[in-house]
């Protein structure tokens, strides 16, 4: 029967659907599981009344390819027929039509799915309707999700928490915010579920652009669980309120890097001078947590760097260029790139001497980043650059003259394109293709 669905997916072509389509009928259930599933690869509209009909199958495998099935082909002739199916005896049956009227996007199925959260016996069903009516995006559902977040079963909770997120109504706030402040339970302590649905609502408070949020994320900066902490982070970033400055300036020191990434993110994000200095510290690693420049390290430095030069303080710029000579080869690799995201051409002759540098992998990140801030005075110096013995630096010094766009670069890419490394040859041959387009 594999070979039925591979050799289907191979060949898109009128006899092979209507082959298929005449599968269905096989006395065989595999040879109609496989038949269901290889229409949905081909995605043809013809199979829609074909594949409805097996929402009747007797074999419950075959019914639930047919309701993932009807998802992929797209036709709201399927709404009414996978509606009838959330009845349907078997869980995984009704779980799959919950998905694919969730993904059809037809209001006709909301109260269908409503009923389906409300009463379904299964958290796997319910659990499929709580993110189905998000997809909807029908105001009804807001009231009876809210309700869901007291469900028995935590993957039913979260649901309902990330789909009130999505829904943004602002009758959400209030029951997020008690998610997020309310006291750990003891038997709840630790589990996936007591950390999981705290961190949905917290996501979700910063989704949802209310200032109502502000103080419990402030407060969740502090949680116990490193995945609160972090989307509280970011929460606070979204919401661009400046209250949360000093508290997200603290969270530079939180014990997990994500965290303090996260915060570093979220204070470039809103813009106030009072976190210079912390920021500052962090990328000239002057701060408690950093102990070995490794890369967790690296990545919250970055962040740091980025969030610094937003807020116009040039001690960012004169930091990363200082770090183009740090004795660690980490930090070199950072500032390189950084400077390059950053596209600031005050760096570009910090760069060019960079391409001097006696490790082939700094020349190398020089070269990139050149090309990627796209100033025409590092030219001459990357048409050098492909006459490096490395041919890593060659390859960054081609594709680099290709960004900057200069018709002085012709002539040596076109030798490089006759490299002896292949990757070198490619490189200059794009970079060739770019300047003449």
């Amino acid at each position: 029967m594999a070979e039925l669905f591979h050799k289907a997916i191979q060949m898109n072509n009128d006899s092979n659907v209507e082959s298929l389509i005449a599968d269905l009928g096989s006395s065989e259930w595999n040879t109609r599981s496989e038949a269901v599933r290889a229409l949905r690869k081909l995605g043809d509209k013809r199979a829609v009344e074909p594949v409805i009909s097996m929402l009747n199958d007797e074999n419950k495998v075959v019914r639930k390819y047919a309701a993932y099935t009807l998802d992929k082909l797209g036709d709201t002739r399927a709404v009414e027929p996978l509606i009838t199916a959330l009845s349907d005896e078997s869980t995984s049956v009704r779980s799959m039509a919950a998905q694919s009227l969730g993904h059809l996007g037809d209001t006709r199925a909301v109260e269908s799915l409503l009923n389906v959260l409300q009463h379904d016996e299964e958290w796997l069903v319910r659990d499929a309707a709580a993110h189905a009516l998000s997809h909807l995006g029908d105001k009804r559902a807001v009231e009876p999700l809210i309700a869901a977040i007291g469900d028995e079963h935590w993957f039913v909770r979260e649901a309902a928490v990330q789909s009130l997120a999505l829904l943004h109504d602002p009758r959400a706030v209030e029951a997020l915010i008690t998610i997020v402040t309310s006291p750990k339970s003891e038997e709840g302590r630790g589990s996936p579920g007591d950390i999981y649905v705290r961190k949905a609502a917290t996501q979700g408070l910063g989704q949802l652009h209310d200032k109502r949020a502000i103080e419990p994320l402030i407060v969740a900066l502090t949680d116990e669980y490193r995945v609160v902490r972090e989307e509280a982070a970011r929460g606070l970033g979204q919401l661009r309120d400046k209250r949360p400055v000093t508290r997200l300036t603290r969270a530079l020191d939180d014990e997990d890097w994500i965290v303090r990434e996260a915060a570093a993110r979220s204070l470039g994000q809103i813009g106030d001078d009072r976190a210079e200095d912390a920021l500052y510290d962090t990328v000239m690693g002057n701060r408690p947590w950093i102990r070995d420049l490794d890369d967790e390290d690296k990545y919250v430095r970055k962040a740091a760097t980025h969030a610094l030069w937003k807020l116009g303080d040039m001690r960012a710029l004169d930091g990363l260029i200082d770090n183009l000579k740090n004795e660690d080869r980490f930090v070199r690799k950072a500032a390189a790139e950084t400077l390059g995201q950053l596209g600031d051409e005050r760096a570009v002759d910090a760069l060019i001497d960079a391409l001097a540098n006696s490790e082939s992998a700094d020349r190398a990140h020089a070269a990139d980043a050149l090309g990627k801030i796209g100033d025409t005075l590092a030219v001459e110096s990357l048409i050098r650059a492909l006459g490096d013995n490395n041919a890593v630096v060659r390859k960054y010094a081609a594709y680099a003259l290709g960004q900057l766009n200069d018709p002085r670069a012709t002539p040596p890419l076109t030798r490089a394109s006759k490299d002896a490394d292949m990757d070198v040859r490619d490189s200059a041959a794009h970079a060739l293709w770019r300047l003449q387009c």
